[in-house]
Formats: structure tokens, C-alpha cells, sequence
């Protein structure tokens, strides 16, 4: 059976049955009421586990159980591990109820986690959130829908271009070129050197070599001696 009971932010309804519990809250009565019909008859045709999130749960137990059971099973499992127990100390995440989570709360996350990582980063650990919510909701059926869909990733940081041209580069360093700035001309040296040494050899290897598509320097004779 169902019970019923009026919270600040509506009403609680709380299933404890054939040893599965379940609690949402509704704002209206009618809602809980329906709510709990519906998910009595799914736990009789057995269509819920067992292994249900204890009553009164936040997210920190879908992160626990995500980092103990699906991060061993992937390559980067450390790192894995270190993001989830930094969001584990996080209240913004950790502390969120279960009964009561949506796309607002991981939308208020990212913009403040953005004040302080890049976007990339975000982007990264949101990867993790989806993933953890998406097995919450499909597998372990803690969570009625998926919380975290829907919400924008942030934008993430421009790669890197490492094949800058040299003259490109000077240009932008000239001033400090022009300055006498050995550290910099010494790593300008180092950088392009070896490209330099490359095309050394390649010049060198074809020197007094026809082109391919030569057709009269492949044929012409040499000139007599005077």
C-alpha cells in the first residue's frame, strides 16, 4: 500500500511493496495518487528491482554505484574515478534528492562549474553525468526519467594549431625578436628545425635530377666539347 503525506513542496507518496520502496513528490494529491497506482502495478508484474535506491536518496548514491560498478570496466578508470569523487564533494551535485531532480538542478552545475574549468572540461564530466543518469534510469530504474537531457553542453575550447607557419609566428613575436629575446628565437630554432633539416635532404636528393614530367631534359644529349 501507498501512503500519503503533505511536504512543504506538495505531496510525498511512499510504495513499500514485495520489498521494493518508492517515494516521489507531487504537487497536487491526485497526482501522487495516480503515480503510486501506476508504480504498484509495474512492482507486481515485476517490472522493478529490488535493488532500489533506499528511501530519501540524493544523487551521490548513483555516482557511488556508477564509479564502483561501470568505472572499473573502462580504460581510463582512474581518472574516471577522481572526476566522480570531486563531483562526490560537491553539493550542487552530491546533495540532490532523488525524488526531486531535473534539468535545472545539472543546468545550475554547469554554468557554475564553468567559472572556474573550461568548457572542454565540462563537456567531459557531463559525458560521465549522462551516462551514470541514463543507467539510473533504464537498468537500475531509480530515476523515473532522465534528469540531465535535454541540457546544452558548453562550448568547448578551440584546438590547438600546431602547424603555425614560421613567418606567422614571427610576425606575431617580431617585437620581442627585435627585442633580443634569445629564449624565444631559441625555441623558434628548435621548434622548426627539424622541417628545415627536411627539406635540406629533399632539395639535396634532386639536385642535378630532371623533374618527372621533363620530357626534353630526359632526352637531350649532352653538348659536345669545344
Amino acid at each position: 500500500m501507498a501512503s500519503y503525506r503533505k511536504t512543504a513542496n506538495g505531496w510525498r507518496a511512499d510504495i513499500f511493496k514485495d520489498g521494493i520502496r518508492r517515494s516521489k513528490t507531487f504537487r497536487a494529491k491526485r497526482d501522487a495518487i495516480a503515480w503510486a497506482n501506476e508504480i504498484e502495478f509495474e512492482i507486481q508484474n515485476g517490472h522493478h528491482s529490488p535493488l532500489s535506491a533506499p528511501p530519501n536518496s540524493t544523487f551521490s548514491r548513483v555516482l557511488i554505484r556508477y564509479r564502483d560498478e561501470v568505472s572499473p570496466l573502462k580504460r581510463g578508470t582512474r581518472w574516471e574515478r577522481i572526476r566522480i569523487d570531486a563531483m562526490l564533494r560537491d553539493p550542487l551535485l552530491a546533495d540532490l534528492p532523488l525524488d526531486d531532480i531535473g534539468p535545472r538542478h545539472f543546468a545550475r552545475w554547469r554554468d557554475a562549474r564553468l567559472r572556474s574549468v573550461s568548457g572542454s572540461t565540462v563537456s567531459r564530466e557531463m559525458n560521465i553525468l549522462a551516462h551514470a543518469c541514463k543507467l539510473a534510469t533504464r537498468e537500475w530504474q531509480w530515476l523515473d526519467k532522465n534528469p540531465i537531457k535535454g541540457v546544452s553542453r558548453p562550448q568547448e575550447n578551440r584546438p590547438l594549431q600546431v602547424g603555425m607557419h614560421i613567418q606567422q609566428i614571427i610576425s606575431v613575436n617580431g617585437p620581442l625578436l627585435k627585442a633580443g629575446s634569445g629564449f624565444l628565437a631559441l625555441k623558434l630554432s628548435t621548434l622548426f628545425q627539424p622541417q628545415f633539416e627536411e627539406k635540406k635532404v629533399n632539395h639535396s636528393n634532386h639536385i642535378g635530377k630532371p623533374a618527372a614530367g621533363d620530357r626534353y631534359a630526359r632526352h637531350s644529349r649532352p653538348l659536345p666539347r669545344a
